[in-house]
């Protein structure tokens, strides 16, 4: 119990070190909310150069692979983007091929549930604002919140880097694809990284508040125990003494 204690207080000490808290939190989740918006909204769902997770090149085509549909360029032509759906079978082989197994692995489906938490996130912080009565039950709702978006987009980088690297080593192992050099996309990989970074620092600061409040709903209750023995004895002499009139 004192070791829960001593945590409990060291991290109560820290949360009291950070400047304006309530809006640094806040400025960390627009951030995270901001990264995740770019990824879900800009992963070469249109023309894109830079949020992807999988970049192919070879003598005659670049191809980039995103969360929900692909860009390939040729040698002197214009930049085509699809969709994942919307692919045609006559189109470049190779990027189909990096398409589909990419799709196998990363699951576009984390980033929508990603985007969800965050934004209810926000809702809850600005009822935190408008209602600081229960501003103990908002605080653990932006905590689980962001705990669980930070885990998912954790997942969802993870599964990224392991589609991209296992399809960039299977084309280096079997070198039977005309495909010469596979590299991971830097921008997505940032901006997932990041977000994931803000969600588990949002909910770090609201650790620390949800202490406080629990601790100052603490302090309230004993001071209630420690006065009412006082006050009862008062209220008794004033009822004997309206009594006696």
């Amino acid at each position: 119990m004192n070791f829960v204690q001593q945590h409990i207080k060291t991290i109560v000490s820290l949360y009291r070190l950070i400047p304006y808290p309530s809006y640094l939190s806040n400025i960390i989740l627009a951030v995270g909310w901001l990264f995740s918006c770019l990824l879900v909204c800009g992963c070469l769902s249109k023309e894109s150069r830079t949020i992807r997770i999988l970049r192919l090149t070879s003598q005659n085509v670049t191809i980039d692979v995103g969360f929900f549909g692909i860009c390939s360029k040729l040698a002197n032509s214009s930049r085509e983007c699809h969709g994942l759906k919307y692919w045609k079978e006559s189109s470049n082989a190779n990027a189909k091929e990096a398409a589909v197994y990419v799709w196998s692995l990363v699951h576009p489906v984390l980033l929508g549930i990603v985007f969800g938490l965050c934004s209810l996130s926000i809702v809850f912080t600005i009822l935190k604002f408008l209602n600081n009565r229960n501003i103990r039950y908002w605080a653990i709702s932006c905590l689980y919140l962001n705990l669980l978006a930070a885990f998912f987009q954790i997942i969802q980088m993870a599964l990224s880097h392991l589609s991209a690297t296992s399809f960039a080593l299977g084309i280096e192992a079997l070198g039977t694809s005309s495909v010469t050099q596979a590299k991971l996309g830097i921008a997505a990989v940032v901006l997932g990284w990041i977000s994931a970074l803000c969600f588990f620092l949002f909910a770090l600061i609201h650790l620390g508040l949800w202490l406080i409040e629990c601790n100052k709903q603490r302090i309230l209750k004993a001071t209630e125990e420690i006065f009412a023995p006082l006050t009862k004895p008062q209220t008794e002499t004033d009822s004997t003494a309206k009594e006696s009139v």
